[in-house]
């Protein structure tokens, strides 16, 4: 009964960092709602381009080590390079669906577009007490999980 749980909260641990931050500015986001506008703020920085601006723009509410999200920002950025050489500049992006377990976790995932082709983000939120932190930020060309069981 437990063991899905505990594979959820693992993958998320491995995903998103080593180590839940102990910084005191981590300050977490009160509600979904601000979530969702974090998100949004956030994707729109990386329609511009400005993929390492995004990633900082979250360090406040990480709940994560901050070292390794700093990091992944990174490689985001120099794969984000990649995928323009290839397919040019991203065209729109749209917030596809929100899911949660409870009040524990929350997830907000995009569907990010270009010319010839699409990107999945995810982020997952998780809420040890009364903040939301940010604990996972994944793209991928994988865009089988966007789409909805009819």
């Amino acid at each position: 009964m437990f063991r899905p749980l505990w594979t959820t909260l693992l993958a998320l641990t491995l995903i998103a960092g080593p180590a839940f931050a102990e910084d005191e500015a981590v300050t977490g986001l009160p509600n979904q709602d601000v979530i969702d506008g974090r998100t949004d703020a956030f994707m729109n920085k990386i329609q511009e381009g400005r993929i390492l601006a995004a990633y900082r723009s979250m360090q406040d509410v990480l709940g994560v080590d901050s070292d390794g999200f700093e990091e992944r920002g990174e490689e985001a950025r120099q794969f984000f390079n990649q995928v323009r050489e290839r397919v040019g500049d991203p065209v729109d992006h749209d917030r596809v669906r929100v899911s949660s377990i409870k009040d524990h976790f929350y997830r907000v995932d995009y569907l990010q577009k270009f010319e010839a082709a699409a990107l999945a983000w995810e982020f997952t939120f998780y809420r040890p007490k009364d903040r939301w932190l940010l604990v996972g930020v994944k793209y991928s060309t994988d865009l089988d999980r966007l789409y909805t069981q009819e």
